[in-house]
């Protein structure tokens, strides 16, 4: 899957200005979203009974699509791979962040921890990727024992309690 959906992130980054690199982000996610929490969106456009341009014009009447991203969904719906709709925005989204130089983390914790804390890891990410700038999301996972986990371009930096426990006792 990965690979198929970089090709299409690849061709699509190759025909986007800087201008409109933001609008079809969200349009993407748009699109994304709907297919992934909309049954009867999704339904429609995985009907092999309808056709790929009435999905087409359904898509087009709820993202206002420009020629090129018109384009790239027709194509996505002609080779039967909007499926991967929500990965291609994921990785769109991706390389527009390293472009800017901008990286998303998500900081998992058992509990809340302080604006403080948040900021002191985001700075230590900020650094580490030498960003410019860093968007963070936090969540609460009470599986966590203790300490913190942060994930940053698919990369997990793990300094959790049970974590150090296995690297500890060799589990």
């Amino acid at each position: 899957m990965a690979a198929v959906s970089i090709r299409y992130v690849k061709a699509l980054m190759s025909l986007t200005t800087e201008k409109n690199q933001s609008l079809y982000t969200e349009k993407l996610k748009t699109l994304a979203g709907l297919y992934t929490n909309d049954l009867e969106f999704k339904n429609v456009v995985d009907n092999p009974e309808i056709s790929n341009q009435d999905k087409l014009d359904i898509i087009k009447s709820i993202i206002k699509p420009d020629e090129v991203l018109t384009n790239f969904v027709n194509e996505l719906l002609k080779e039967e791979r909007i499926g991967y709709i929500g990965d291609i925005y994921k990785k769109y989204q991706a390389e527009i962040d390293k472009l800017n130089n901008k990286i998303n983390i998500e900081i998992i914790t058992a509990i809340p921890i302080s604006d403080a804390e948040i900021k002191k890891i985001a700075e230590k990410f900020k650094k580490m990727y030498q960003a410019k700038e860093v968007a963070y999301q936090v969540t609460i996972d009470k599986q966590v024992i203790g300490g913190v986990k942060v994930i940053a371009f698919d990369k997990v930096y793990d300094s959790t309690l049970e974590t150090k426990l296995d690297e500890l006792f060799g589990n």
